[in-house]
């Protein structure tokens, strides 16, 4: 954890965690608590890889703690900050993971942590909801978080619990990742596929519009010459009428 002087606040640092959670942001600004690591920098792969995650959020399920009385809740929450602060603790759990992803663990329970404590402080306000303060920790890395629900266990088994956390993740993401590609690809060739039907429609509309318009005014033009017919018959009945009451 870093602290910093809130008045030498990171406009990218900032953006970042409030892409993480809001309330990272805002700790952020007001204390300078900092998770992320002395090299961060705030890329296009480190934004894309972001949106990606926010874009696995709508995959939660909620396990029955969650709905039952809020004591269980908070039990359960405040076991979870247990379980992390012995992660961070011991370094010797994850030294089978490479030094990336080291970072980018101790970083999530980091953070996770913090989440945690902070929906903890919001506990008993009458807004308290359970469903959104789960919700909360969930989208911090859905991915991780998926891989690491026995955090909120008692008795979990750190050891167990992140054995080859390191592949596990990676498969996991990757599979997320093409599924959220594939339904993009799929709602993409959808709209192009929409957007292309509406042409034809428009087409077909204009082409019956013009077909009629083309109709009506063939129409209008017989109507015409059948009038004027009608109107020069008229007129030479007259001429006929007048002679023969003349020549009476």
């Amino acid at each position: 954890m870093v602290y910093n002087c809130f008045m030498n606040t990171n406009v990218e640092i900032l953006n970042y965690l409030n892409l993480v959670n809001e309330r990272l942001g805002k700790l952020y600004k007001l204390s300078g608590f900092n998770p992320l690591p002395d090299d961060f920098v705030f890329n296009k792969k480190v934004i894309k890889e972001r949106l990606f995650l926010n874009q696995m959020q709508s995959e939660i399920s909620f396990p029955d703690f969650v709905f039952g009385e809020k004591k269980y809740l908070k039990k359960h929450f405040k076991y979870s900050i247990k379980n992390i602060r012995n992660l961070l603790k011991n370094k010797e759990l994850s030294k089978a993971m490479s030094t990336e992803f080291q970072t980018r663990f101790s970083v999530y329970l980091t953070m996770r942590e913090s989440v945690t404590a902070l929906l903890l402080k919001d506990f008993n306000k009458f807004n308290f909801n359970e469903c959104d303060a789960y919700a909360e920790i969930f989208n911090i890395n859905p991915v991780m978080f998926n891989l690491l629900t026995e955090l909120f266990e008692k008795d979990c088994n750190l050891e167990m619990l992140i054995e080859e956390l390191e592949n596990k993740y990676k498969t996991s993401y990757e599979e997320k990742l093409k599924a959220i590609e594939a339904k993009t690809t799929a709602q993409e060739i959808k709209k192009k596929e929409n957007t292309i039907l509406e042409l034809e429609n428009e087409r077909a509309n204009a082409f019956t519009k013009n077909k009629e318009e083309i109709k009506n005014h063939k129409l209008a033009i017989k109507n015409e010459k059948k009038a004027e017919k009608t109107k020069k018959h008229e007129e030479v009945k007259k001429v006929k009428t007048s002679i023969a009451n003349k020549e009476k």
